[in-house]
């Protein structure tokens, strides 16, 4: 369950999108290791370089992309290589792979996003309110105490100078 660590964000919407194109990466990259596997799968110097090939693109589209879609992007290339390697010889067995490869990042994911949405992360709005109140609430209580203040002496002064 390292997904779990991996997509473990401070505030919500971060998790949520992190999660989304962590998926998105883990799906194509199961895609292209059944494609590749199926077509290169007994030749072992096709199947590296078949690959490394879809490595070097994925790599190329990451660094276009930037935060989370540029994650998920270099996530299909590895992906790909995780799941396309252990099936050298044996291309039969490609499927089954990446199915339990696709089925743990997506239950990983999905235990996040429980986690996430039964509270344990704040929204950032959230987050971001605390500070300012740690900062208002004293400032705004003491404005309460002055303005008290001087209601009490308006209220002295009206009754000063009424009996005058």
């Amino acid at each position: 369950m390292m997904t779990v660590f991996i997509v473990a964000q401070p505030v919500a919407g971060m998790v949520l999108a992190k999660g989304f194109y962590r998926l998105l990466g883990t799906l194509a990259g199961g895609l292209a290791a059944i494609g590749i596997t199926s077509v290169f799968g007994t030749n072992p110097w096709l199947l590296v370089t078949a690959l490394s090939v879809w490595i070097g693109l994925c790599t190329l589209v990451s660094s276009l992309l930037r935060n989370p879609e540029a994650y998920g992007a270099a996530l299909a290339g590895y992906t790909a290589m995780i799941i396309g390697l252990p099936a050298f010889g044996q291309p039969h067995v490609i499927v089954d792979l990446a199915v339990a490869r696709c089925a743990e990042i997506v239950l990983g994911i999905v235990c996040v996003a429980n986690d996430n949405h039964c509270g344990k992360q704040a929204l950032i709005g959230v987050q971001l309110q605390r500070p300012r109140n740690a900062v208002s609430q004293p400032l705004r209580s003491r404005w309460l105490r002055i303005d008290r203040n001087q209601s009490r002496a308006r209220a002295f002064a009206a009754a000063y100078s009424s009996q005058t």
